[in-house]
């Protein structure tokens, strides 16, 4: 189907706070579907009735032949897309384009592969995917990561972006990178505190936020140097403090030559795993229960789960023959 490209005067939109004008905007029309992309410009009604006489002042010209200018590359772009779509208009034309306001543009961000995976079972446990987060503020990001998380299978860590976006938008707003300072994360962590909100649970949100900036200074959408709010002399991410007890020789050994009761075979079986994590230097029972250990040469060839996602070398456990039952 064909795609329709013109320039629409909006004097039906309220008037622009700052210059109190009407705004320019990009109409397009595609399959019965009609949008508008607000510009950059806009006129008084009185001055945009004279953009039509044969002889305009400078300013008049200058907003005149940016339009022309807007309509003409867009039209191009449109030519070259086949099949056209808004999203891939939005994202390869509307986007970072000078003559077009980017504070209006919407866009649902994500990775080729987005369009293979069905987000629709998703959409009551992660209600930003129904959203269109503004170009350049941290929601736009928390969207992309969070779509990225649930296509690989990740979906207990993107519940974790959801809770965070959904705390920090609560806060103050989905607003631009730019905004979040040291000084709003600790305000949002007071904020937190007050909710009754763990030291814990603050400082998950606040990993979380900040892997989205160093995931936004990946794609360019900030400059790390200029906007980023974590480090030295920052904002420093809360932590508790983990105290880790040891257990004396002499309780470990009455454990283990205790004797279980024959009657209840899962005590035994909770023993025998316990001393298998022990002797394995500490196992994730996650990461034994799919069977991925095997016995080799008298050891346990073992790889972790944090590994086998980024591919690390096998690294064999303690030796685990010297318990038995």
């Amino acid at each position: 189907m064909s795609v329709t490209i013109d320039i629409y005067f909006d004097t039906r939109s309220p008037r622009r706070k700052k210059t109190n004008d009407y705004p320019f905007k990009l109409k397009v029309y595609h399959a019965g579907q009609t949008r508008l992309f607000p510009t950059v410009y806009g006129l008084p009604e009185s001055e945009e009735k004279k953009l039509a006489a044969p002889r305009l002042g400078v300013e008049l010209q200058k907003i005149k032949d940016n339009l022309a200018d807007l309509r003409r590359t867009a039209e191009i772009a449109v030519g070259d897309m086949d099949p056209f779509s808004f999203d891939d208009f939005i994202q390869d034309f509307l986007r970072d384009n000078l003559h077009i306001d980017q504070t209006r543009i919407k866009i649902r961000p994500g990775k080729p592969a987005d369009e293979d995976f069905d987000f629709k079972p998703y959409h009551k446990k992660f209600p930003i995917l129904l959203e269109y987060p503004v170009i350049g503020s941290f929601g736009h990001v928390f969207l992309s990561m969070i779509r990225y998380k649930l296509i690989i299978g990740k979906v207990t860590t993107a519940l974790s972006y959801q809770q965070a976006y959904t705390s920090l938008k609560k806060f103050g707003g989905d607003v631009p990178f730019q905004k979040i300072t040291s000084k709003y994360l600790y305000k949002y962590g007071e904020w937190m505190k007050e909710l009754g909100n763990s030291k814990t649970t603050t400082g998950i949100y606040m990993r979380n936020l900040r892997s989205v900036f160093n995931e936004a200074n990946d794609l360019k959408i900030i400059k790390k140097e200029k906007c980023y709010p974590f480090g030295k002399k920052q904002y420093r991410i809360p932590g508790t403090r983990n105290i880790k007890k040891a257990y004396e020789i002499e309780e470990i050994q009455k454990v283990y030559h205790y004797a279980c009761d024959p009657q209840k075979p899962w005590l035994q079986k909770a023993k025998d795993f316990a001393f298998f994590i022990v002797f394995g230097n500490g196992l994730n029972p996650f990461g034994y229960l799919p069977a991925s250990a095997q016995k080799y040469r008298g050891r346990f060839d073992h790889l972790r789960t944090g590994q086998n996602r980024r591919n690390r070398q096998r690294r064999p456990s303690k030796d685990c023959d010297n318990y038995q039952r």
